[in-house]
């Protein structure tokens, strides 16, 4: 039951992301999904928004699945395999979408360091959005955990 919560959590704001790099593109004018379709450099930032959210979310969703059913903020050790593998990780990930040729290799748009929008490519602004979205996964799993923990006290089970 936790994976399917976690699943649809994580798949609406991976959706929610997308949508929200239509609109950045659009400079906030339109949620059409004809404009999608018609114009290439508004499906390239809005899969680009949603790439980089996805993976912030895997990034943050791994530390916080150190315990299924515990908090991260209650445990006493740290794991910094894990930490170094987080840094590596969002290093990697920003270095194919800053490094244009990347950028267009894995059909992404290119980072634009500009917090103003660029057509083509994300700007400062949508990259904080994304990691602040993928950031979302560590309140939401530790809502969905603290209902799991109600749930296994309810039935007697001790973890």
């Amino acid at each position: 039951f936790d994976m399917i919560t976690q699943g649809f959590f994580l798949a609406a704001v991976v959706i929610a992301s997308y949508f929200i790099g239509v609109n950045m593109a659009t400079g906030g004018a339109s949620w059409d999904l004809a404009l999608i379709r018609s114009d290439a450099n508004v499906a390239l930032e809005a899969t680009t928004m949603a790439f980089l959210t996805m993976n912030f979310m895997e990034i943050f969703k791994a530390i916080c699945m150190r315990s299924q059913h515990g908090s991260i903020f209650t445990m006493k050790t740290q794991n910094w395999w894990l930490i170094g593998a987080f840094v590596l990780t969002a290093i990697l990930t920003l270095i194919v979408v800053c490094v244009e040729p990347l950028a267009r290799l894995f059909s992404l748009a290119p980072l634009a360091l500009t917090f103003e929008h660029v057509k083509g490519c994300l700007s400062l602004t949508d990259l904080l959005i994304a990691f602040g979205l993928g950031f979302s996964v560590v309140p939401g799993l530790e809502i969905i955990k603290i209902f799991l923990r109600m749930n296994d006290k309810k039935k007697g089970r001790v973890l």
